[in-house]
C-alpha cells in the first residue's frame, strides 16, 4: 500500500493543480522507491524473489550514492548560479515590429538582477540601449549591430562595447549600438535598413555562433506575450495559440525565484554529469551548448547573404562595412571555431567578406560572465579594441 501511495503521488501532484504530467529526478526517485516496495510486498512469499530484489535496491542505492557524490564534487568548482529570475525584470523590454520582427521598446528602463549581477538597462526613443546625442566633438561615426553581446546583456553602460570605443578614442569616435537580445543575421540587417537616420562612416556587424542557429533563422521567430518575448512557433512550424503561449510564459515567471527547487532536483537528477557525458559525445554541445543535429548550412548560407547585404546597405550610404567573430566561451578555451561558427567563417570569406577572427586567440575566461557567458566588461573591451582598429585601418 505505501509503495502505491508513494507512486500515486509523485505521478498525480501535477495533474491535480492543473499542470501537465512532470516527473522530475526528485520525483523519479519516489516512483522507483515505490515500485521497489512494490515488489519487495509482491515477493513476500517468494524468498529468492525478495533476496534479489533487494539485493538490485542495494547496488543501485550504492551506485547512485557514488554517482550523487561525484556529481557534488562538480558543484563545488561550478561557477556560481543565478538565485534570482532576471526573466522578472525585462517585462516591456521587446515590442513587436512588422519590419523587424521585435525590437528594444523605445523609453524603457528595466533591472538585469539574477542575484548575482544587477545592472540596469536604459533605452533611448528610438528604442536602442544608446545615448541618441552623438559624442561632441567625435570626428568619425561607427554603427554596431549584433545580438545580446552587442546590446550588452550583463553589463552596465559604461562597460558595453560602444562605451568602451568611445573612452579608448577619447571622444573622437562616436559609437551607436543598434544590438537587441535576440537578434539573428536577418533581424541585424532589417534594423540597419530601418535606421535610416544614421548617417557614419563604418558599419560593424558583432556575429555570435547563435546567429546561425535555426531556432532564430525566422525573422518573426518571437512574439511578445504580456510585455515578454516568447517563442512564436513549435519545433515543427507551427504557431503556438495565445493560450500555449501565456502558458508557457506562466511557467517561466513560476520558476522558483531562490533557484532551490530546481538545484535540488538538478542535483538529484546529475545534471552536471549527464551534461558532461553528451558533451565529451558532441563537440558542438560542449562549445556552444547546441547539439550538431541543429546546426543546417543553410542556415549559415542565408546569414552570409544578410551579411552581403549589411555591406550593400553600408556602402549605398558611403559606409565601410566590417564583421568581426566574437568566439563563445569555450570556443576561446580551445582556440577553435565550433561547427556553427566554421562554417559561417568559411561561408564568409568565400563570398568575399573578410571576417575579423582576432578575438579567438584573444578572450579568456575573465572576460566572460562566468554564470551567464556573455562578455565580462574586459571581453567587451577588448573587443572595443578590435573595432577601433579595423576603423583606423582606412
Amino acid at each position: 500500500m505505501i509503495g502505491v501511495l508513494l507512486v500515486l503521488a509523485a505521478v498525480l501532484v501535477d495533474p491535480l493543480r492543473g499542470r501537465p504530467i512532470h516527473l522530475g529526478a526528485a520525483r523519479t526517485i519516489v516512483v522507483l522507491v515505490g515500485l521497489f516496495t512494490i515488489v519487495l510486498a509482491l515477493a513476500a512469499g517468494r524468498p529468492k524473489l525478495r533476496r534479489a530484489t533487494v539485493a538490485l535496491l542495494a547496488l543501485s542505492t550504492i551506485g547512485y550514492a557514488c554517482l550523487l557524490a561525484l556529481e557534488g564534487v562538480l558543484a563545488l568548482v561550478a561557477p556560481p548560479a543565478a538565485t534570482k529570475l532576471a526573466l522578472q525584470g525585462f517585462q516591456g523590454r521587446t515590442m513587436e515590429d512588422p519590419v523587424v520582427g521585435f525590437r528594444s521598446t523605445p523609453s524603457w528602463v528595466g533591472t538585469h538582477d539574477d542575484g548575482i549581477v544587477h545592472v540596469e538597462y536604459r533605452h533611448n526613443s528610438r528604442g536602442d540601449r544608446d545615448d541618441e546625442s552623438p559624442v561632441a566633438g567625435a570626428t568619425r561615426r561607427v554603427l554596431l549591430l549584433g545580438d545580446s553581446f552587442t546590446y550588452g546583456q550583463a553589463l552596465p553602460i559604461e562597460a558595453t562595447i560602444q562605451a568602451r570605443i568611445e573612452a579608448r578614442s577619447s571622444g573622437s569616435v562616436d559609437a551607436y549600438s543598434l544590438g537587441a537580445s535576440g537578434y539573428a543575421a536577418i533581424h541585424s540587417l532589417r534594423r540597419f535598413e530601418q535606421s535610416d537616420w544614421w548617417r557614419g562612416d563604418d558599419v560593424v556587424y558583432l556575429f555570435f555562433n547563435n546567429d546561425v542557429h535555426t531556432a532564430s533563422r525566422e525573422w518573426d521567430y518571437m512574439r511578445v506575450q504580456d510585455g515578454y518575448s516568447v517563442g512564436r512557433r513549435r519545433p515543427d512550424g507551427t504557431p503556438f495559440t495565445d493560450e500555449e503561449a501565456a502558458r508557457q510564459l506562466r511557467a517561466a515567471l513560476e520558476a522558483d525565484p531562490s533557484g532551490f527547487r530546481a538545484k535540488v532536483d538538478a542535483w538529484l537528477g546529475l545534471a552536471r554529469l549527464r551534461r558532461m557525458m553528451v558533451a565529451m559525445l558532441d563537440r558542438e554541445i560542449r562549445l556552444t551548448g547546441v547539439p550538431t543535429s541543429a546546426i543546417d548550412p543553410a542556415v549559415a548560407d542565408e546569414a552570409v547573404r544578410d551579411a552581403l547585404a549589411m555591406r550593400a546597405h553600408a556602402e549605398s550610404i558611403g559606409a565601410r562595412f566590417h564583421l568581426v567573430v566574437l568566439p563563445a566561451p569555450m570556443e576561446g578555451g580551445v582556440r577553435e571555431w565550433s561547427l556553427a561558427t566554421g562554417t559561417f567563417v568559411t561561408k564568409a570569406r568565400a563570398a568575399g567578406l573578410e571576417p575579423a577572427e582576432d578575438l579567438l586567440q584573444q578572450v579568456e575566461p575573465a572576460d566572460y560572465v562566468a554564470h551567464d557567458g556573455h562578455f565580462s566588461a574586459s571581453g567587451a573591451d577588448k573587443t572595443a579594441q578590435l573595432v577601433l582598429r579595423l576603423v583606423d585601418r582606412g
